[in-house]
């Protein structure tokens, strides 16, 4: 009975190596199959997530702080959050007759900001000033660590300073004293955008933060892969921001999440501008793009165009088209683009150096790129030129003051500040007012 039982009822050990070899290959397969399964999942979660813009919850802001756009405020450079550099309404040019000079800092290399008649300066010597917009009197002035080299802003009894040092400071606009600083470790290469209760700033370590107004708290910080000299823009919870290896960076403001990447293929050199459901951007000083504003990232489409060049290079496939959602280009052979526009309902204003030293003003139509009509200016543009009602505004790097009709380029104003413009002029109340090189404020009317 013992044999009996030892032939029919064999140990596990005594199986043939046939049959457990099948049985391991099958817990095997089975093994394979479930992580093969987890892998699938996992990239079509990673995929449903980026093509939808899904997003972990970041939470709201503290406040709605934003910069005036009132007709007596240019609070912020570019005057809006699009960057615009455009005052829409009726208002009269100005007849260039010199209202007041103040020599209020050392040195200064930004336009001012202004809000609530206080103009607002920083200087190269550590300082940030305020002045009586009205007489040029000094108001306050706030010691700093660091000289001011970019633009300042102000929203909502805020003064925004970027310092060389890499610190942004938030001032209290009645007396200068300090409500709190940030610092991402790397210094700033372009001016801060104060937007909805939320300071956008980046900085040289590559990276695009977003900031509480109020409190300097970090809310989300981007990757940009390479840093920016290019101050961001948004609109319709759009952030806009170009980067030094030839990337336009298309972003959702309220969470930091990408939108789209568009390849220009030369670095950005100026800030953005917002208009007619467009994004216009200046590359390398020579080239300007036009691009949709609203299209999206295209699953694996950056991986796809690379693919495309390499046949290309290779002699396999035809030359890549434009990168989608671009919709015209503007180049000048032997010319060098300004340092940014301006823009109103149906134009885009730039200045350009041509090859002589002299400058120009062109003026282009929006949704084709189309030169509507152009004029010479005696040097080149100082910063960005501005835009007030129908009237287009700008300074030369030799001081000269020039005011052009929108939609002619009929001369208004052609006169002499006498001094070299520390970038563009802001307006308010009728009155124009430009910082200078040497460390004062001008003030015309």
């Amino acid at each position: 009975m013992t044999s009996l039982r030892n032939k029919t009822q064999r140990p596990e050990t005594q199986r043939p190596v046939a049959v457990r070899r099948t049985g391991y290959a099958r817990r095997r397969r089975r093994r394979l199959l479930l992580l093969g399964g987890i892998a699938f999942l996992l990239v079509s979660a990673v995929t449903v997530w980026n093509v939808f813009n899904l997003h972990l919850p970041v939470p709201p802001p503290s406040t709605a702080l934003t910069p005036s756009i009132q007709p007596g405020d240019w609070a912020t450079a570019g005057h809006d959050p699009q960057r615009t550099g455009y005052l829409p309404g009726s208002y009269p040019p100005i007849e260039g007759t010199l209202l007041w000079r103040s020599k209020a800092a050392g040195g200064l290399s930004a336009p001012p900001a202004l809000a609530g008649g206080v103009l607002y300066l920083g200087s190269q010597d550590s300082r940030v000033i305020a002045l009586d917009a009205r007489t040029g009197d000094a108001l306050w002035e706030q010691q700093v660590e660091s000289p001011v080299d970019l633009p300042l802003a102000v929203a909502g009894g805020y003064v925004y300073a970027p310092l060389r040092n890499g610190r942004l400071l938030a001032l209290d606009s009645e007396s200068g004293a300090t409500r709190w600083s940030f610092s991402p470790g790397d210094s700033f290469l372009a001016a801060p955008l104060i937007y909805g209760g939320s300071v956008y700033l980046s900085a040289r370590d590559g990276r695009l933060y977003c900031l509480d107004a109020a409190t300097g708290q970090k809310r989300w910080a981007y990757k940009l892969r390479a840093y920016s000299a290019s101050s961001p823009a948004t609109t319709d919870n759009i952030l806009v921001a170009g980067t030094e290896d030839g990337n336009l960076h298309f972003l959702d403001s309220r969470n930091g999440t990408m939108r789209r990447l568009l390849p220009s293929g030369f670095p950005a050199s100026s800030a953005p501008v917002l208009a007619g459901g467009r994004a216009f951007a200046i590359a390398d000083d020579s080239l300007l793009i036009a691009a949709s504003l609203h299209s999206r990232e295209i699953p694996f489409e950056q991986a796809m165009r690379a693919w495309w060049w390499q046949g290309y290079v290779w002699g396999m496939l035809p030359r890549p088209s434009q990168p989608r959602g671009m919709q015209w280009l503007f180049t000048r052979r032997g010319e060098s683009l300004g340092e940014g526009m301006a823009a109103n309902e149906a134009l885009l204003f730039l200045g350009s150096t041509i090859a002589s030293g002299e400058g120009k003003l062109y003026v282009l139509r929006q949704d084709t790129g189309e030169v509507a009509w152009e004029a010479k200016l005696a040097r080149p543009m100082a910063g960005a030129p501005i835009v007030v009602g129908e009237t287009v505004y700008a300074v030369d790097t030799g001081g000269a003051l020039y005011g052009l009709e929108a939609g002619t380029g009929k001369d208004v104003l052609r006169s002499e500040t006498g001094a070299v413009p520390a970038g563009s002029p802001v307006w308010g109340q009728g009155v124009l007012y430009v910082a200078t090189q040497a460390g004062e404020a001008l003030a015309f009317r």
